[in-house]
Order: structure tokens, then sequence, then C-alpha cells
């Protein structure tokens, strides 16, 4: 009898225990098959608790709370409209910028200054978007350089995902000025003449005129980027990167190629 006791208290701790590790320790959270559901009919989940990740497309303060835009997914190639506005503290999200891959988890509240699935912010934390999302299928290192102007472009490795590609880039300005790479309106095309284009960059990468905010690299200086391509290219075939070297304070301009 005794045992029979014991047994029953032990189920019930152990049941216990699995409920807490479902609902978070007591709170109810939207289904992670219901996320989509909530970005598109938020008012039915105000006061449950959401787990997420995504990309912070935009960052603004608001009296005294700082706001994170969200774009879940993959990116703005496969964005459908609709974002998450993630409410944050002034500690909380001075470690973050935009275009960080982030996971965080809060309490979903009531629409206040954005029309959208607005979240307080519980916890968040910078995460790995290859690693976690799209790690690598295969990889092909290339270390091919195209120059200008004593600017020099590298394709350093090339990592094939399950549905995006991507190039580890770095562009080493020996010039005298300084110089950028508009990687973002690059293009890449194969022998059959078909064109990609790389994923845009977050909405405030973009100043009012559409043109994005490129890094100025420095005299004797080299910048690294990885150009992300929201296509599965094919490992074995032959394609080519042209994009455009400029130096600044001047009328130097030109178009570079690279076969990867």
């Amino acid at each position: 009898m005794v045992k029979t006791v014991k047994g029953k208290i032990l189920a019930g701790f152990l049941a216990l225990i699995i409920a807490y590790s479902f609902t978070g320790c007591g709170r109810t959270y939207v289904k992670e098959s219901d996320i989509k559901t909530a970005l598109n009919d938020h008012d039915k989940y105000i006061g449950q608790y959401i787990k997420m990740d995504g990309f912070i497309d935009a960052s603004e303060k608001v009296g005294d709370k700082y706001v994170f835009t969200i774009v879940r997914g993959e990116g703005l190639d496969t964005f459908d409209g609709n974002c998450a506005y993630l409410y944050l503290t002034k500690k909380q999200a001075e470690e973050f910028t935009v275009g960080d891959y982030v996971r965080f988890n809060g309490k979903i509240v009531k629409p206040n200054e954005y029309a959208g699935l607005s979240i307080k912010c519980d916890e968040i934390v910078k995460d790995n978007y290859i690693k976690r999302v799209k790690p690598a299928k295969n990889t092909k290192k290339v270390n091919q350089t195209a120059s200008f102007d004593n600017v020099d472009f590298t394709i350093n490795k090339v990592e094939y995902a399950e549905s995006e590609t991507r190039l580890y880039v770095s562009i080493t300005n020996n010039n005298a000025r300084n110089a950028g790479v508009d990687t973002y309106s690059s293009m890449i095309m194969d022998n059959d003449g078909n064109e990609y284009y790389p994923e845009l960059p977050p909405v405030q990468a973009y100043n009012s005129y559409g043109v994005s905010d490129l890094p100025r690299i420095k005299p004797g200086k080299t910048h690294k980027e990885i150009i992300r391509i929201p296509y599965k290219l094919d490992k074995n075939k032959e394609y080519k990167i042209s994009t455009y070297i400029t130096i600044y304070d001047s009328s130097n301009i030109d178009e570079v190629e690279i076969a990867f």
C-alpha cells in the first residue's frame, strides 16, 4: 500500500514536471505551428507567451522603450509582410543591432504603436543563423580575386546550403582613398544566362533613395562579409559574380567579375 501511494505521488510529480516543460513554468506558450497564424491574427493570442527567432530588421526608440522589428524566416526575400514588434528595455536593446539574428521569448501584449504582433521581451539572445537554420551541405574553396584601382575583391569560399548559397568575400583597399563594393547590387549568372541576386539587407541599411549605406573601407584596411543568395545553386556548375568597386571622393567606379 505504501509503495502504491509513493508511486502515485511520483507519477503526479513527473506529470507536473512534463506540464511545466511544455508551458514554460506554468506559462501558456503559442505552439510553433501556430506562430504564423499569430503573426496574422495576433489579437486572439494576447496574454499568451511566445518563443520566436528572426532577424532584427529595424530598431526604434519609442518614449522610454526600444522596439525591434523582427522579420521571421529566411529574411526579406521570403518576407510575407508580417512582422513581430519586440519591446525591450534599454539594457536589453543595447546589446543588439540591426541585422542580428536572435532568439527570444516574451508575452504577447495589446498593440500600441504598431499594428502587429507585439511582444514584451523577457529574454533575448543572439544566435547563429547559418548553423541553426541553413547549415552548409557542401563547401568549395575559391580564393579568386578581381581588382580595380588598387582595390581587391576576393571570393574566399562558397557554402551550399539546402535553399541558399553563401559567398564569403573580402575587400582590401590599397588605394589612398576610401573605397566600397556594393555587394547587394551584385549579379550572379550561370553559363545558361540565368541570373541570381543576393538577399536584400535590412531596411535600415538603406537610405531614403534606396541606395545601400556601403561600408567605407579605409586605405590599408580589409572588410569581410557574407553574400547570401536565396537560391540553391548547383555546386557542380560554374557561375560568375559581377559587382561594382567605388573609389569615394572621385569619379572612379568599375565593374569586376569573378568566376566560382
